[in-house]
């Protein structure tokens, strides 16, 4: 069974993408969150195969930058309202990318497509350091808090 990240600040695309991917057999929701920052604690706190995000998060929780840097290790599904975000996002290392007014079968065909080789590895290894950031103390989340001052990548 494929285990699903969600990352999207709307409550109800959330709780509708839950739905969604907890109504198959093939697929299981590891975590629905809603900013960079709760991506990262859920990565660290469990295994992923792959990772559905919203480009145009809130603040400074940037979803090009998440993607830029978790493509790196997970496969990576990005989804806005609309598609002018398509091309950064492919840029920035999505797999695919998916409108959010689309059909639900869509939704669903992306997170199904075959994993690329070598990819197993990469959504396993749920203890390994992410997001960038300098090691934290024991029980502390993985990422520091984005703030307005704030310039660091993840």
């Amino acid at each position: 069974m494929r285990r699903v990240l969600i990352v999207d600040d709307d409550p109800r695309v959330r709780a509708a993408l839950t739905a969604l991917i907890t109504a198959t057999t093939d697929l299981t929701v590891a975590a629905a969150v809603g900013t960079a920052r709760d991506a990262c604690a859920a990565l660290a706190a469990r295994p992923v195969d792959l990772i559905l995000i919203d480009v145009q998060l809130p603040h400074r929780d940037d979803g090009i930058t998440l993607i830029q840097t978790l493509s790196r290790r997970y496969l990576v599904v990005a989804m806005s309202i609309d598609g002018s975000r398509r091309a950064a996002a492919l840029r920035a290392g999505a797999a695919a990318f998916l409108e959010k007014n689309g059909n639900p079968d869509d939704i669903l065909e992306a997170l199904r497509r075959p994993l690329p080789p070598g990819s197993g590895r990469r959504g396993s290894s749920a203890g390994s350091p992410l997001c960038r950031v300098t090691p934290s103390a024991p029980g502390t989340p993985p990422c520091r808090p984005i703030t307005s001052t704030t310039t660091a990548r993840w």
